[in-house]
C-alpha cells in the first residue's frame, strides 16, 4: 500500500493556457484513474478521494480546467470563460489532462471519476474518442432534462442583456444554488447543496481558489455545454465493454433526488452501453466526492471497478418528471389554487416584487417557470427566452432590493454589537442634528458632557445634543455637509460624529436618520479593544469584517505580506481587500488609508 503525496506541475493547454496538473504516482504499470472537479471546486479539493485511490494501487491524475483553481492568470481570471469558445476550450483542457493520465495505459486499465461539469466534458470526449476509457464514474452529472437546459440558457441570456458579461454575477450564482437547494429544510449557505458537512463547506468558501462568483460569460459557456453534452450525433456509439457508474447522494438535488437516474440509463442504453449501474450514497448531496473522509466514497468505486459489485440498497426512488418535482417545490410557496398561469407575465412581475420581502419567492419564480416549460411541449427556446428577458429587469430590481434589505439588517446587527460592546452612547441623528433614536448610555454620556445637568426628557436630550454639536463646531448649517468629525470637550475627545453609507437613503426622508453620534464619558476609556475597532470600522465605512481586519493591520504598520501571514490568507486576497477599502473609504493608496483611519473613529478610540 502506497502513501503518496501529489506532485504538481503546469502543462500547456489549447491557446497557450497553463493548466495545473496533479499526480499521485503509482507503481509501474498500475491502472490509471483521472479524477475531475466540479464547477465551484478544483483539483486541490479532491485530494482525499485521489489519495485513497492511490493507496489502493492506482496511478492517479487530476487537474484544473481553465478558469478554475490554479489554472488562472491575468488573461484567464478565476470564474471566467470566453463566452463564445469557453466550452470548446474546456473540452480541449479535459482532453489534454486525460491524454496525460492515460498515456501508454491500456483501455481496460483506465478509469475516470468525474463530477458535475467534468462529467459533462467526459460525455463530450466520448463523442470524439469512443474508446476513451473502460470504467467511467459519473458523479451527479447535470441531467439530460430539456426543461432545465431551456430555463438555464434563457436566464443567462436575459442577464446578458442588462449586465456586463465579463463581470462576476452574484444574481446567477444565487439563483442556481437556491434552485438546487430548495428542497433542503435547513440552509446556512448556498453551498449547502454540495454536502451537509459544515467543516467542508467552511473550508471551501474560505478557499481563495474555490467557490468563485463566476461571470455571465462563464455561465453562458457552462449552460450551453450542459445542453450540448447530451446531444450526440445520430448513430454515435461508444466502445463495447465501456462501463458506467452513476453515483449520487441521497439528498442530491442535481439528480432530482434520484429520479433522473432512469432517463440517464435509457440515454446510455441507446448509445450501446448496456453496463450502466447506479449507486446512491446516503448522507451525501451533489458533491459526494468531497466526503471521502466521512463516507469512504472510494470503497464503493473500488468494489464496482474490481468485482462489478455494489452494496445492496433499498430500491431507487421512483422515477418522476421535472414537472412533478417543480410542482412539489412550488407548493412549498403557494397553495394549489395559486398554481395556474405560471407563464402569465403580469403574475410573474407581481411575484418579483413580492420577493422583496420574502426571498423564497425568488426561487418560486424559477420553479414556476420550470413547471410551465415542462407542461407545455409547444414552448420553444425562443419563447422562453423572450419571457425571461421581459421579466428580468423586474427580477433584477427585486433581487437587489432584497439584498439591500438583508445588508441593512446586517448593519443593524453590527450597530447593536457596537452598542453592547462599547457600553457607550449611540444616537442616530437627522440632518438637523435632532436625535431620532438614542440609547440609555447616550443620555448618561451626554449628561456628563453637559456638566451633569439633568436630562429628564427627550426634548432636553435634543437640546443638549444641539449644544454639544455647536461646541464642536458642527452647527445646524454645517451638519448636512460634514461626513465625519471628532467631538472634543475641554480638549478630551469624547465622541465621533459620522455619516455611514447605510443611512444614505433614510437621510433623504424628512427628519430621517442620516448620521450617527457615538459618545463616551469624558473620563471613560472602555471600548478600545480590537473587537470594538473592528465593529466601528465596519459601521463607519461599510466594510466587511475581513476588509476591516486588513485595514486595521495596515494602520498598525504591517505590510500587506505581513498582514496576509497574520490573517492566514493569500497576498492576492489582502490586495483585493485593500482595493475595496480604497474604494469604500474614498482614498488612494496605503498612506491615505492610514491617515483616514487615524483621523477617524479608530484615532478617536485610541485617544
Amino acid at each position: 500500500m502506497l502513501d503518496v503525496e501529489a506532485r504538481t506541475r503546469y502543462v500547456l493547454g489549447d491557446g497557450g493556457a497553463l493548466l495545473l496538473h496533479r499526480h499521485w504516482r503509482g507503481e509501474r504499470r498500475a491502472p490509471s484513474v483521472f479524477v475531475g472537479h466540479s464547477q465551484p471546486t478544483h483539483s486541490g479539493n479532491v485530494t482525499d478521494i485521489a489519495a485513497a485511490l492511490a493507496r489502493s494501487g492506482f496511478d492517479v491524475h487530476a487537474g484544473d480546467l481553465r478558469g478554475h483553481g490554479g489554472s488562472v492568470s491575468a488573461r484567464q481570471p478565476l470564474g471566467h470563460l470566453d463566452r463564445h469558445s469557453g466550452w470548446q476550450q474546456l473540452i480541449s483542457d479535459m482532453q489534454t489532462l486525460t491524454e496525460i493520465a492515460f498515456e501508454d495505459v491500456p483501455w481496460e486499465d483506465r478509469m475516470m471519476v468525474v463530477p458535475n461539469i467534468s462529467a459533462l466534458l467526459t460525455l463530450e470526449l466520448l463523442k470524439i474518442q469512443p474508446d476513451l476509457c473502460r470504467n467511467i464514474v459519473l458523479i451527479s452529472p447535470p441531467p439530460n432534462q430539456k426543461t432545465l437546459w431551456m430555463l438555464a440558457n434563457a436566464f443567462v441570456k436575459a442577464r446578458m442583456l442588462i449586465c456586463d458579461p465579463a463581470k462576476p454575477d452574484e444574481h446567477t450564482l444565487y439563483h442556481l444554488y437556491s434552485f438546487l437547494g430548495a428542497h433542503l429544510n435547513e440552509k446556512n449557505h448556498l453551498a449547502d447543496v454540495m454536502t451537509p458537512d459544515r467543516t467542508i463547506i467552511d473550508a471551501l468558501v474560505a478557499d481563495d481558489a474555490a467557490w468563485p462568483t463566476p461571470t455571465l460569460a462563464y455561465w453562458t459557456s457552462i449552460f450551453g455545454g450542459f445542453q450540448n453534452a447530451w446531444q450526440w450525433p445520430r448513430g454515435a456509439k461508444v466502445k463495447p465493454g465501456t462501463r458506467i457508474l452513476l453515483m449520487y447522494g441521497g439528498e442530491d438535488p442535481m439528480m432530482g433526488l434520484g429520479s433522473f437516474i432512469d432517463p440517464m440509463k435509457a440515454w446510455f442504453g441507446a448509445r450501446g452501453l448496456d453496463d450502466v449501474s447506479a449507486y446512491r450514497v446516503e448522507g451525501a448531496r451533489s458533491a459526494l466526492f468531497l466526503d471521502e473522509k466521512r463516507l469512504s466514497v472510494s470503497q464503493a468505486i473500488l468494489s464496482w471497478h474490481r468485482d462489478g459489485k455494489l452494496a445492496e440498497q433499498e430500491a431507487e426512488p421512483t422515477a418522476t418528471s421535472i414537472e412533478n418535482l417543480s410542482s412539489r417545490i412550488v407548493r412549498m410557496f403557494a397553495d394549489d389554487t395559486a398554481i395556474g398561469n405560471e407563464l402569465n407575465p403580469e403574475d410573474l412581475v407581481e411575484l418579483c416584487y413580492t420577493a422583496i420581502d420574502d426571498e423564497g419567492r425568488l426561487t418560486e419564480i424559477m420553479y414556476r417557470l420550470a413547471l410551465a416549460i415542462s407542461r407545455d411541449d409547444r414552448l420553444d427556446a425562443a419563447q422562453v427566452e423572450q419571457l425571461v428577458s421581459t421579466l428580468m429587469p423586474h427580477w433584477d430590481r427585486s433581487y437587489k432590493i432584497n439584498r439591500q434589505i438583508l445588508d441593512n439588517a446586517a448593519i443593524g446587527v453590527v450597530l447593536q454589537s457596537v452598542i453592547e460592546r462599547f457600553e457607550i452612547g449611540v444616537a442616530m441623528l437627522s440632518d438637523t442634528g435632532r436625535p431620532v433614536f438614542f440609547n440609555g448610555s447616550y443620555r448618561k454620556a451626554l449628561q456628563r458632557c453637559a456638566s451633569d445637568v439633568a436630562l429628564p426628557c427627550d426634548e432636553s436630550v435634543a437640546k443638549a445634543t444641539e449644544n454639544l454639536l455647536r461646541r464642536a463646531g458642527i452647527g445646524a448649517s454645517a451638519q448636512a455637509t460634514i461626513n465625519e468629525a471628532v467631538i472634543v470637550v475641554e480638549n478630551d475627545p469624547v465622541g465621533f460624529y459620522f455619516r455611514p453609507p447605510v443611512l444614505r437613503q433614510t437621510g433623504l426622508l424628512r427628519e430621517g436618520p442620516s448620521t450617527i453620534l457615538v459618545l463616551r464619558n469624558p473620563s471613560d476609556r472602555t471600548g478600545s479593544t480590537a473587537d470594538n475597532r473592528l465593529a466601528l470600522m465596519q459601521l463607519a465605512y461599510g466594510l466587511t469584517q475581513q476588509e476591516a481586519n486588513v485595514a486595521l493591520k495596515i494602520a498598525a504598520g504591517l505590510s500587506p505580506e505581513q498582514t496576509a501571514a497574520e490573517l492566514g490568507v493569500s497576498i492576492h486576497t489582502v490586495r483585493t481587500h485593500l482595493k475595496r477599502n480604497y474604494e469604500k473609504m474614498g482614498v488612494q493608496g496605503q498612506t491615505a488609508l492610514v491617515s483616514r483611519i487615524m483621523s477617524g473613529p479608530i484615532g478617536w478610540l485610541g485617544a
